[in-house]
């Protein structure tokens, strides 16, 4: 038995994840090559696009706008879907620099059709690591 002194580094090593279980299953989670984040999106996305555009073709697609124009709850909560929206368009420019991809499309989709361009953003960015 030897004595020493063990070095703890203060900072994980770069992609170091925390895991509570070494189960099978959760080893085979993260070999899975489309992590569940982005499974969850992509599922998002496409039940909500299609909503959206049963939605759209049922009532027109200005048809929001009266809606949010009634006072009271109906203006506050698009008031806060435009601030929400606002928040997520800030995170997907910073994103978009950081893979160098340009992110105009994205911000001019998301002022067409709302949530539905950074749900797909998300599930489509480049230079995604397919475990991350």
């Amino acid at each position: 038995m030897t004595s020493g002194v063990i070095e703890v580094p203060l900072v994980p090593p770069q992609g170091w994840i925390m895991q509570t279980s070494t189960s099978a299953a959760s080893t085979e989670a993260s070999r899975a090559p489309w992590p569940r984040a982005r499974l969850l999106a992509a599922a998002l996305l496409t039940v909500f696009t299609a909503y959206s555009s049963w939605v759209t073709v049922d009532q027109g697609y200005l048809a929001f706008v009266d809606v949010a124009l009634a006072g009271g709850w109906s203006t506050q909560v698009f008031a806060d879907l435009g601030v929400a929206l606002l928040l997520v368009t800030s995170w997907l420019i910073r994103d978009a620099r950081t893979r160098q991809t340009p992110a105009w499309p994205w911000l001019l989709g998301t002022l067409a059709l709302g949530s539905i361009s950074p749900l797909l953003y998300l599930v489509v960015r480049p230079g995604t690591d397919p475990n991350v």
